[in-house]
């Protein structure tokens, strides 16, 4: 376990995991329950809250982040809200970002402004500009899109979907109000 804090940290015991704050820190195969600095470093190293200007991630898994430049390499996050973000390999629940560079990527949900995937699969895309590679996305909703986009609900899907689903309740309710009548 390293830990590096540029200058004096103040730290406050939680649980096992101890809180950091730091002009800059530089974690290495450790845990913190809340890091907060102008710059993050992490490295094989997990943490609840991230805050800072500036976060660096390779191989390390954070469950909220909230800075206004994010780079994540082979890394995992739940919540990113962040201005800048360019990952590759990574994974993340839901990411509200204004600009984003994605590659090789799985995210939840994305809100953006400016997207850049390439070779990334997304639940939902919100943004108002998508460009890159082969995007897989279940939902994607966007002004303008400069990439070949492979939806899983396409709108003929989706009406087979919705007539089946309609079909299968329609049944059930008969069913049901044939064996309550009784």
């Amino acid at each position: 376990m390293a830990i590096d804090e540029s200058q004096s940290p103040e730290t406050i015991p939680d649980g096992d995991a101890p809180d950091y704050a730091a002009e800059v820190i530089n974690l290495s195969e450790t845990s913190a329950a809340e890091v907060k600095a102008e710059m993050v470093r992490m490295s094989q190293s997990a943490a609840e809250l991230v805050t800072a200007t500036e976060v660096s991630m390779h191989q390390a898994a954070v469950n909220r982040i909230e800075a206004e430049s994010v780079s994540a390499e082979t890394s995992a996050a739940v919540m990113v809200d962040t201005t800048r973000l360019v990952t590759s390999a990574g994974v993340f629940g839901v990411v509200r970002s204004v600009e984003s560079s994605i590659q090789g990527s799985n995210i939840g949900i994305l809100l953006g402004d400016s997207t850049a995937m390439q070779e990334s699969q997304a639940g939902l895309v919100i943004s108002r500009q998508v460009s890159g590679g082969p995007i897989r996305s279940m939902i994607m909703i966007a002004g303008q899109v400069n990439a070949p986009v492979e939806t899983t609900l396409d709108t003929p899907r989706a009406l087979l979907a919705g007539i089946l689903g309609g079909i299968s309740f329609g049944l059930v309710v008969l069913l049901g109000n044939r064996l309550f009548r009784r």
